[in-house]
Order: structure tokens, then sequence, then C-alpha cells
């Protein structure tokens, strides 16, 4: 694997949350089936009984198990799922989990059955985006990322930044079908270098991008000192 300022790290480190206990009363009972072959983790926004909406998780499911993670009145909800190299993003809402920096996209899903009861989620891996961008941060000062890559939804090309990593901070970005990807670090007025370097506009500043395959250097790219 070649060295370029980055090298490829384990999955980052999550926080797991528990189901909330069965509330009395008649709503909608959540649950999420997964069917691939490796532990999900799962990151739900939902009306909760009380009315108001929240973010939890995550709620780790070992594969091949089904597992109640909530209830709800309301017929709409969403959710963020990720394992190990891949996720079930989507672009209906942006939500932060655990007040990290990083904003996750979710799926929107809307139960329709006209009677409250149970309702499950199914996750597939043919549903799963094969790679996601993780990004590591091993130094003791902040870090600006930018990432060029290729839309899942439009199939595009698109720029996107930037995403401020403080000191030791590991989290990812987004998803996507292609292993090509062009990435940025910068750190005041210094960048990182790599392979087939280009430059891209970012809020109005050019700024130097390195190549990255996904396939040879993993998931997740980590900024050195």
């Amino acid at each position: 694997m070649r060295i370029f300022g980055l090298i490829a790290v384990a999955l980052m480190g999550l926080v797991f949350d528990s189901a909330p206990a069965r509330a009395d009363g008649h709503a909608f009972k959540i649950s999420f089936q997964n069917d691939c072959w490796q532990s999900v983790q799962v990151a739900l926004n939902y009306r909760h009984l009380d009315g108001d909406w929240g973010v939890r998780g995550w709620y780790d499911i070992p594969p091949g198990e089904t597992c109640f993670l909530a209830e709800s009145k309301n017929r709409i909800y969403y959710y963020h799922a990720q394992s190990d190299g891949t996720d079930w993003s989507g672009k209906d809402r942006f939500y932060k989990v655990r007040n990290k920096p990083v904003s996750y996209g979710f799926r929107e899903v809307r139960i329709d059955r006209e009677t409250y009861g149970e309702w499950t989620s199914r996750l597939t891996c043919d549903d799963a985006l094969p790679y996601k961008i993780r990004i590591a941060n091993n130094c003791g000062s902040d870090l600006n990322v930018a990432l060029r890559y290729v839309d899942p939804d439009s199939d595009e090309w698109r720029t996107r930044g930037y995403f401020v990593f403080s000191p030791g901070e590991r989290g990812s970005i987004t998803s996507t079908r292609n292993s090509i990807i062009y990435l940025h670090g910068g750190r005041g007025d210094k960048y990182y270098v790599g392979p087939d370097m280009r430059e891209y506009r970012v809020r109005g500043n050019d700024e130097k991008f390195f190549r990255v395959d996904m396939k040879d250097e993993g998931p997740t790219q980590t900024f050195k000192c």
C-alpha cells in the first residue's frame, strides 16, 4: 500500500444505544432486521411518543438478528445504517449522531399500514453502498478535509467541503459506489500531497486534491503529522 500521508485503519469506534423500553398504548413498533453477513450499526430519527423528534444511535444489530428499536405514532421515520466498509446512506435528511461534527445522510421510511402494530425495515447488503469514506485525524491540530467523489444518486462527480476533524477524531463523510475518490487535507496554509494531484474549487478556493483508490488503500484515510 502506498503511503502519501495516508494509511488504512480499522473501523471507527462507535458508542451504542440500548433500545428504549416499550411504552403502553397504541403505536408503530419499529424494528430492524439485519440480513447481511456482518454486524450493522443503525441510527434512527423518529417522533417519540412525547411528540418530539430526536436522533438515537448507534444500535448494534448482529447478522441475521431482528431488533426492536423504537415506538412512534408517526408513520414517517428516518435511518442511517453502516457496517465495516459499507453503509445505507440517504439524501432525505442529514443529522448528526451523538453530537459528532459529521452529518450523516438518512433514508426516509413511510409506514404503509393502516393500523398500529409491528413494522420491520430489512437491511440487505444489496441495498448498501460498497464504499464508506472515513477520515482519521492523527495530529494535534484541526484538519480541514474536502472530497471529490461520484454521487451515488446522480452518478456525477461532486465536490464537498470543508469537513473539520478535531485532533484524534475519526468519522465518516459519505458513501459511494466508485472506489476512486480525490481528497484534500489542509492545516492552515499547508496541504497533504499524494498521487495524481489535481485542483478543484471548494467554497471559492482552488484546492489541491490527491487520488485514492479505496480498493487498494481501504475506506479509512488517516492523516498523519
